[in-house]
């Protein structure tokens, strides 16, 4: 699981005990059950959760919607 994270260098957010990282994982030491974030290492059983930061949603334009078809909230009952 961490190597695919490793090799793709995603941007993570990694809940640890009582503190929430912002980091890419740099390496994953299975033997001793340890990640690095920003040259940190954080031991897995202390992992709350992982999020995967996707940039690309935040810089897709809203002019141009994926889906063409599909309007706000605001405009449900307008005409097409």
């Amino acid at each position: 699981m961490f190597e695919m994270l490793i090799c793709q260098k995603n941007k993570v957010k990694v809940a640890c005990g009582a503190d929430i990282m912002v980091g890419i994982i740099s390496s994953y030491y299975e033997q001793f059950q340890l990640i690095k974030v920003n040259n940190v290492l954080l031991p897995i059983e202390h992992i709350h959760w992982i999020e995967v930061l996707d940039e690309d949603l935040e810089c897709t334009p809203m002019n141009n919607p994926p889906f063409p078809n599909l309007r706000p909230v605001g405009q449900l009952f307008a005409p097409l």
